[in-house]
């Protein structure tokens, strides 16, 4: 479908008004009726300059443009996505870690960029998309399938779970069961205190 068609290639009546991703009424947008005219902008240096016209570009030229921008906002969108899934595969590594401030903010840019586009393409039936999007990423996480199970290190899995009941789990923590903790963590600290330096560090 080329945007560049005329009127007569657009579906008329309730085709158009129910149609996902119909196609822009360049004439509305160049007559500049609903819009908010933007008199001036700020340059790479920060200095504001007018806004010049485009009444003299062809629509083949505005086409281009609007489809360059399309493109080079969804190569970002793929590569944010890439970086974050990167990230996460290699959260071990001390070298690869970010601070969460970034890895939220990084995935939340990629949640308004995956709106925008819904919104691009399908208009009135966004709100419709979401929905059903949301319906979807439901049922697949009570099927278990979006669903990750992180292990804690140290747990053994493969025995028989105790009862949880008041009276097992005072058998289990015990006084011998609490001092013999206590021990293990006194070890732990003296073995840290001995690897830092003997003089304590100056107060800023």
């Amino acid at each position: 479908m080329s945007y560049t068609k005329n009127a007569e290639g657009k579906p008329s009546g309730f085709l158009q008004s129910i149609t996902p991703g119909k196609m822009l009424d360049l004439d509305e947008i160049r007559s500049e009726v609903k819009s908010w005219r933007v008199e001036s902008y700020l340059t790479e240096s920060l200095f504001p300059r007018p806004v010049r016209s485009i009444a003299h570009y062809s629509l083949d030229t505005l086409m281009s443009v609007f489809k360059q921008n399309h493109t080079n906002a969804l190569v970002v969108q793929l590569l944010s996505l890439v970086i974050l899934v990167l990230l996460g595969i290699s959260i071990e590594n001390p070298n690869t870690r970010i601070p969460a401030g970034a890895s939220v903010f990084l995935f939340m840019s990629i949640i308004v960029a995956l709106i925008g586009a819904i919104i691009y393409w399908f208009h009135n039936w966004s709100f419709t998309v979401l929905v059903v999007l949301f319906l979807i990423l439901n049922f697949m996480a009570k099927q278990g399938i979006l669903s990750y199970k992180n292990k804690a290190y140290g747990l053994e899995y493969t025995e028989q779970r105790p009862t949880y009941h008041y009276d097992t789990l005072a058998h289990l923590f015990n006084s011998s069961a609490i001092e013999e903790d206590k021990k293990n963590t006194i070890e732990i600290l003296e073995r840290w205190k001995n690897g830092r330096a003997k003089q304590n560090p100056r107060w800023c």
